[in-house]
């Protein structure tokens, strides 16, 4: 029906020492009401190891010709209801579950060498709303709540448990130009060496222009606004 709508693809990728992977999605698309969509979806994605993970070697690091790719299926609950034509809300529950994920061990000889080794599991929920005027002002913000953990029950390394985004953008010198401020919170997450290390809020300034001036568009943006540190995982 046209309420009911099912999507189905997938992909195949063939490489020279890595052989064959088949990555397939889904997605089950129901409309029960005009503005009200629910989707039920399904994927599976791999990442191939790069050359540097696989190959790198010096007095501390080994190398593994045999690594193979990191693994990772998706399914995902999302209810999206849109209020008007400047309001809308999507929710979402996901969970993933990732497999031989590429870890470094250290070696009896002491050197260390990257190998598939690592598993998880990611439960989650995301709640994002979008607001729009007719001045053209553009609000858009959304929260995450995951847990990932390892096969021993522990959080996972480099894994917050909550993130954030907001972003606002609005329209000066007579619409010439379009002014974006972008805040992007992480809460803390664990290194390798189980310590945790402190959450952290960025900001991003962007000035983009509306209208292309000989077929040309530009922009300028200012990362890190505030000079914010944010630690990442060793």
């Amino acid at each position: 029906t046209d309420r009911l709508k099912l999507n189905v693809g997938g992909r195949i990728e063939q490489s020279t020492g890595l052989g064959s992977n088949v990555s397939p999605r889904a997605a089950l698309i129901y409309t029960p009401f005009d503005h009200t969509t629910i989707k039920l979806s399904y994927s599976s994605a791999f990442r191939r190891p790069a050359a540097y993970e696989q190959f790198y070697h010096d007095n501390s690091q080994a190398v593994n010709p045999a690594l193979g790719p990191e693994f990772i299926t998706s399914t995902e609950l999302t209810i999206q209801q849109q209020f008007s034509s400047h309001i809308r809300i999507v929710g979402s529950l996901y969970h993933y579950k990732t497999r031989d994920l590429i870890t470094s061990v250290t070696l009896p000889s002491g050197l260390n060498q990257n190998i598939n080794s690592g598993s998880g599991h990611t439960n989650g929920l995301e709640l994002e709303l979008v607001r729009l005027w007719d001045n053209g002002v553009r609000m858009r913000g959304s929260y995450a709540r995951q847990l990932s953990t390892d096969p021993d029950g522990l959080r996972m390394v480099n894994a917050p448990e909550n993130l954030g985004k907001f972003n606002l953008t609005f329209p000066m010198l007579q619409a010439a130009v379009r002014t974006g401020l972008e805040l992007q919170y992480t809460s803390s997450r664990y290194t390798e060496t189980r310590h945790e290390v402190a959450g952290y809020t960025l900001a991003n300034l962007t000035f983009s222009s509306e209208k292309p001036v000989y077929g040309l568009n530009a922009s300028f943006s200012i990362r890190n606004l505030f000079d914010q540190i944010g630690r990442a995982h060793v």
